[in-house]
């Protein structure tokens, strides 16, 4: 019987050891992501995002659009810059701070097309030509979402938004009645997911 406490005893102390050493969360600073969504459309998207004390952050993310079928080729860029507000972030130790849960923050961009159109057709002609148009959308709005920690170094990142955007393009035949159109001016909606590492 006493074996048996003095075991008991002995594993107890152990799994303290260990949750107390499971609670000191590593100061990471850097945070790399992926977008998830993107690779749908032909596009990779990547995000840095650098954590500020006490409880914010800038964000620097990038697309790249890549695409070639009969229909069109493709070929674009995206450069976007966010200010994060993180509502509660936690913290287990002393100077070492782990930003997730709600944020909030404003955010602004540029986005670049060069399209050749396999399938444009000129007033009076039965047969398509290739035709080069552009588009060049400059927004700006709100987002609000959330991040959750797994494993320590990954994490989840998840937001929606919205706000302005404004596109200047040399194609005849843009509609702009569409938010999912590349040449839509309006308000549009912002949702993104994605997927990164801590260091």
């Amino acid at each position: 019987m006493r074996k048996v406490f003095l075991s008991s005893l002995l594993v107890l102390a152990g799994l303290q050891l260990l949750s107390q050493k499971s609670a000191v969360v590593p100061d990471y600073k850097n945070e790399l992501r992926v977008g998830i969504f993107q690779f749908f459309t032909g596009t990779l998207n990547v995000s840095y995002e650098h954590y500020f004390k006490p409880a914010s952050s800038i964000v620097i993310e990038g697309n790249l659009t890549l695409i070639r079928d009969n229909e069109e080729d493709v070929i674009g860029g995206k450069g976007e810059m966010q200010y994060r507000f993180y509502v509660r972030p936690s913290s287990t130790v002393k100077n070492a701070s782990r930003l997730e849960g709600i944020f909030v923050g404003p955010y602004v961009g540029y986005h670049y097309y060069d399209i050749t159109d396999h399938n444009y057709y000129v007033a009076g002609s039965y047969y398509p030509i290739d035709k080069d148009v552009y588009y060049s959308t400059i927004m700006g709005g709100f987002i609000a979402g959330v991040k959750y920690t797994i494993l320590e170094r990954f994490t989840v990142d998840a937001y929606l938004g919205g706000g302005l955007r404004s596109t200047d393009t040399d194609d005849d035949y843009n509609q702009n009645n569409n938010i999912f159109e590349r040449g839509y001016t309006g308000i549009s909606p912002r949702v993104n997911l994605t997927f990164g590492i801590r260091f």
